[in-house]
C-alpha cells in the first residue's frame, strides 16, 4: 500500500525561518521529513538552495519561486504533480 508523504507547512516555523532559513530546513530534514509546504517565501534569498542542501522538496507550492523550476513528479499519490529544484 502506498502512503502519501507528510510535509511540514513552513508557516508553522515562520519565526525560525525568519532567523535561520538553512538551519530551520536542515532541522526539518534531520527529523525525517523530505517535503515542505512553503508559505509566502518567494522573496527569501537562497530558499531554493537551502531546500536542495537539506534534501527537501516542495511539491505542492502554489506559485513559482525565483530561481526554482518545476519538474514533473513521479509520485502517483501527489495531488499536484510538481517538484521544485534549484536551477543549475
Amino acid at each position: 500500500m502506498n502512503h502519501p508523504q507528510l510535509s511540514v507547512q513552513l508557516y508553522t516555523v515562520r519565526e525560525a525561518m525568519a532567523e535561520d532559513v538553512a538551519g530551520t530546513l536542515q532541522k526539518i530534514a534531520d527529523i525525517g521529513f523530505t517535503q515542505v509546504e512553503p508559505y509566502n517565501f518567494a522573496d527569501v534569498p537562497g530558499l531554493a538552495e537551502a531546500l536542495a542542501a537539506a534534501g527537501l522538496t516542495a511539491p505542492t507550492h502554489p506559485r513559482a519561486l525565483p530561481g526554482v523550476r518545476v519538474q514533473p513528479s513521479t509520485s502517483a499519490s501527489s495531488p499536484r504533480p510538481r517538484r521544485w529544484a534549484s536551477r543549475s
